[in-house]
C-alpha cells in the first residue's frame, strides 16, 4: 500500500495530522515492495482502476496528488474522482514511459461518460503499434471523459492509434481526445497527435465557456478540431483555436451504413458546428493556426470537405461573432471550398489563403447565408476568391484592403471579377496581382518580399480585433507606416511552413512482422506452495519452479492482496509480521514479456505464532 508524506502541525494542546500532496508511481505491475514511493517499487495499474484508491485521505488518489507511469503499460485508466480549484490531479509519465499495445478497443486514460473536474494530463506517449486498414480494428480513444471542467490536456503524444490507407477498411472511426459534453476553462494545448478519425472533439452537450485549443501539431485525420453544440439551446462562449498546425486531410470514406439520402461525412481540418434548435456559439476565435498539405481519399465519392468548415445550417444567428485571423492555408482544396462560412457578425481578417494550383475552380473562401461580413488585408490565391454559395443570400458589411492573384473570371459570383467587385464599392483598396511573384509573395513561405506590393497595404483593423495585432510569427502589426496585407508582417520574424509528415513509427516498442508475435502466454502456475515455517513475526513459503513458453522470469510475492517483494528463487521469507495475526500470502509466477500467473490458484493463508508463545 502507498506509504504517504505527512506534514504534522501543533497547537496548543493538539496534534492534528494533515496529508501533504502525494507523488504516487503507478507501473502496469507491481515492482518492488509496491509502495508507490518511486518506480522501483510501484503500484500496480489495477490498484489506481480500483474506485478504493480513490479519496482525500493519505495514501489516495486525491486532490494534490501526481500520479506519474513507470514504464511500458498496455492497459486503460479509469480515473474516479475530481481534484479542486488550486488542487488538480495530476497525471504525467516517467521518462521512457509510454501507454503502447497493438491496437485499443477501449479509452486509455479518462472517464468516458463521467464528468470530472480538475485534471491535468502532462506529458503522456500513447500509441498503438498495429492499427488501421488491413490491421486491428483500434477504435478507442486517448483521453476522453464526458465533460471535463477546468482540465488542461496538455505536452501530450498521441500517435497511430488508426493508421487509414487505401483498401478495404474495417471502419474503425476513433476519436483521440474526446469530451462529448464539453466542459468550461478547459484546455487542450501543445500535443503531437496523429491518426484517428477525429483528433480533437469538444460536443458541448451542455454549455461550454472560455475553453482552448491552442498549440497542437495534428496530421493524418479526416477531422483534426471539432467543436459543435451539440445538443438543443446550448450557448457556447469564448472558444479560442489558435497556434495549431495541421497537415494531410483524409477522406475516410462514408461512415454510414444502408443510408439512401445524404450520407456524407465532412473531413476538415477545422469545423465547428451549431446546428442544433436554440443553440448557439458566440465570439468564437480562430487565429494564428496553418492548415496545409494533400488531401488523400480513401473512398466514399460522395465527400464533401474544407480545410475550414463553419456551420450553422444556414441559419447564421447560431454562429455570432467569429474572429478569423492571421492563419495560413496552403494547398488543395475540398469540394465546398478552402474555407466555408455561415455566421452572423463574422471577421475574416489578414489571413494568407493560397496554393491553389493556378486556374484552379472553385472557391477560395466560400459564405453561405453570411450576415455583415467584414473581410480585410487577406491575401488570396487562386479559384473563386470571396465566393457567395447563397446566390445573394450573404450581406457585406466591410470588405476592403485584400490581395488577390490567378482569379477566375467569375471570382466574386457569376459574372462578377474585379471590376463588377469594385464597382460595387469593395476592395476599392484592394491590390490585384496576376500571380504571387507579381505581388511580392514568396511561394515557399508565402511571406513579403522587399518591395512587395502588399506592405502597408492593410488597414488598421484593431477596432475589429485587438489580437489581429499579432501577426502568424508574433510579430506586432504594424512594423511599417501601415498594416501589411496577408498573415505575416514584414520585417517581422520568420518561419517556414513545415511539411507533413509521413506516420511516425513507434520507438522503443517491440516491432511486429509476420514472423514475429507478441509473447501472451502467461507462466505456469506455481505447484506445491507450502508454509516452511513461522515465528511470532515472520512466515516462511516454498514452492516448486513454473514453466513458460519463453522461459520465467521470477516470482512475485503478495501479502492480503498487496505485491511487497519478487525474487528468483523458490523460496521465500516474509517478516516484520504482527504476532498472532492471520495473513493471506499469494505467489505469482511472471516473465520477461510481463505477463503473470493466476494468483487465486497459488493463495494460502497462516496466523503467526501467538504473543505469549
Amino acid at each position: 500500500m502507498f506509504v504517504g508524506v505527512f506534514v504534522t502541525v501543533c497547537t496548543v494542546g493538539l496534534f492534528t495530522q494533515t496529508a501533504a500532496a502525494e507523488q504516487i508511481y503507478i507501473a502496469q505491475n507491481a515492482t518492488g515492495f509496491a509502495s508507490g514511493l518511486d518506480c522501483a517499487n510501484a503500484l500496480p495499474l489495477s490498484w489506481l482502476n480500483a474506485p478504493g484508491a480513490w479519496g482525500s485521505g493519505a495514501g489516495l488518489v486525491g486532490p494534490g496528488d501526481t500520479v506519474r507511469f513507470c514504464g511500458t503499460l498496455s492497459s486503460g485508466v479509469s480515473i474516479h474522482g475530481s481534484g479542486t480549484a488550486g488542487s488538480p490531479i495530476i497525471f504525467t509519465a516517467e521518462a521512457g514511459s509510454r501507454f503502447s499495445r497493438t491496437h485499443w478497443t477501449t479509452t486509455v486514460i479518462g472517464s468516458p461518460g463521467l464528468d470530472r473536474g480538475y485534471i491535468i494530463i502532462d506529458g503522456l506517449t500513447i500509441e498503438a503499434t498495429v492499427s488501421g486498414t488491413g490491421q486491428n480494428a483500434g477504435s478507442g480513444s486517448a483521453i476522453a471523459f464526458n465533460r471535463c471542467d477546468n482540465c488542461d490536456f496538455r505536452n501530450n503524444t498521441i500517435r497511430n492509434m488508426y493508421v487509414r490507407t487505401a483498401g478495404p477498411d474495417r471502419g474503425a472511426t476513433p476519436v483521440l481526445i474526446y469530451l462529448p459534453g464539453g466542459g468550461n476553462n478547459t484546455r487542450i494545448r501543445n500535443n503531437t497527435i496523429n491518426n484517428g478519425f477525429i483528433l480533437i472533439e469538444l460536443s458541448c452537450g451542455g454549455s461550454c465557456s472560455n475553453n482552448e485549443v491552442s498549440g497542437n501539431i495534428l496530421e493524418h485525420m479526416c477531422r483534426g478540431i471539432s467543436v459543435n453544440a451539440g445538443s438543443n439551446n446550448v450557448v457556447v462562449n469564448s472558444t479560442r483555436i489558435t497556434n495549431n498546425t495541421l497537415g494531410s486531410l483524409e477522406r475516410w470514406g462514408s461512415r454510414f451504413n444502408n443510408c439512401t439520402g445524404d450520407c456524407h461525412y465532412h473531413c476538415e481540418d477545422i469545423m465547428v458546428h451549431s446546428v442544433q434548435s436554440g443553440s448557439v456559439i458566440n465570439d468564437l476565435e480562430i487565429g494564428r493556426n496553418t492548415l496545409r498539405g494533400p488531401i488523400a481519399s480513401y473512398g466514399g465519392a460522395n465527400q464533401t470537405s474544407a480545410r475550414m468548415f463553419i456551420s450553422a445550417a444556414g441559419v447564421p444567428t447560431r454562429i455570432s461573432n467569429p474572429v478569423i485571423h492571421n492563419n495560413v492555408v496552403v494547398g488543395a482544396s475540398g469540394t465546398d471550398g478552402k474555407i466555408t462560412i455561415t455566421a452572423a457578425n463574422p471577421k475574416f481578417l489578414n489571413n494568407t489563403i493560397v496554393g491553389m494550383p493556378q486556374g484552379t475552380i472553385g472557391p477560395a473562401i466560400s459564405f453561405y447565408f453570411a450576415k455583415n461580413v467584414v473581410v480585410k488585408n487577406n491575401l488570396i490565391g487562386g479559384g473563386q476568391a470571396l465566393w457567395d454559395n447563397s446566390d445573394g443570400g450573404t450581406t457585406w458589411a466591410d470588405v476592403n484592403n485584400n490581395g488577390y492573384y490567378d482569379m477566375q473570371e467569375s471570382a466574386f459570383r457569376w459574372g462578377c471579377g474585379q471590376s463588377c467587385w469594385q464597382a460595387l464599392g469593395r476592395d476599392t483598396n484592394g491590390v490585384f496581382g496576376t500571380d504571387a511573384t507579381s505581388l511580392g509573395v514568396s511561394t515557399s513561405t508565402w511571406q513579403l518580399s522587399t518591395g512587395s506590393r502588399l506592405i502597408d497595404a492593410g488597414a488598421n483593423i484593431s477596432n475589429y480585433c485587438s489580437a489581429c495585432a499579432v501577426d502568424r510569427v508574433g510579430t506586432t502589426r504594424p512594423q511599417g507606416g501601415g498594416w501589411d496585407i496577408g498573415s505575416y508582417e514584414f520585417g517581422g520574424g520568420t518561419q517556414p511552413l513545415p511539411e507533413p509528415s509521413a506516420p511516425s513509427p513507434p520507438t522503443n516498442v517491440r516491432l511486429i512482422s509476420s514472423s514475429a508475435t507478441i509473447d501472451t502466454v502467461p507462466p505456469s502456475v506455481p505447484q506445491g506452495m507450502a508454509f516452511s515455517g513461522k515465528t511470532q513475526t515472520t512466515v516462511s513459503l516454498v514452492w516448486l519452479a513454473s514453466t513458460d513458453n519463453v522461459g520465467v522470469a521470477g516470482y512475485h510475492l503478495s501479502r492480503d492482496n498487496v505485491r511487497i517483494a519478487s525474487t528468483q528463487n523458490l523460496a521465500f521469507t516474509f517478516t516484520g509480521l504482527a504476532c498472532g495475526t492471520t495473513y493471506t500470502f499469494g505467489l505469482e509466477a511472471y516473465d520477461a514479456a510481463g505477463n503473470v500467473s493466476n494468483r487465486a490458484e497459488a493463495t494460502g493463508s497462516i496466523s503467526t505464532n501467538p504473543c505469549d508463545g
